[in-house]
């Protein structure tokens, strides 16, 4: 009974280590996935750029500017997911791109500055 455990504890961890070097390119492909999906629910808030009130135009155009950024960084942010192992939970995913988004802008806004 010990030998059969201690086998099928072998075989789940074999298995597992071969899932994870197999998911490699099913990740990335999740990940753009995601970031396009993101990338059009950004762009589809363009509807407020019209709006009466300030707020909601400021919405629109930050969210534009997001659409933006995914789309022009859709590879080199599948690849810096990658490589920090976010893994598949929409939070984590959400987090990272929000931190990425706004990385971005802050240098954006220093190089402007001079």
């Amino acid at each position: 009974m010990k030998r059969m455990v201690i086998a099928l504890a072998l075989v789940a961890l074999v298995m597992g280590s071969v899932a994870t070097v197999a998911t490699g390119e099913d990740l990335a492909d999740f990940y753009r996935a995601y970031l396009a999906g993101k990338t059009d629910l950004c762009a589809g808030k363009c509807c407020f750029l019209d709006s009466r009130s300030e707020v909601l135009r400021q919405y629109a155009e930050i969210n534009l500017t997001k659409a933006e950024f995914l789309k022009d960084h859709c590879e080199q942010l599948v690849q810096k997911m990658i490589e920090a192992d976010v893994g598949k939970q929409p939070h984590k995913i959400d987090c990272f791109i929000i931190l990425e988004f706004q990385d971005a802008m802050r240098q954006k806004e220093m190089h402007a500055a001079g």
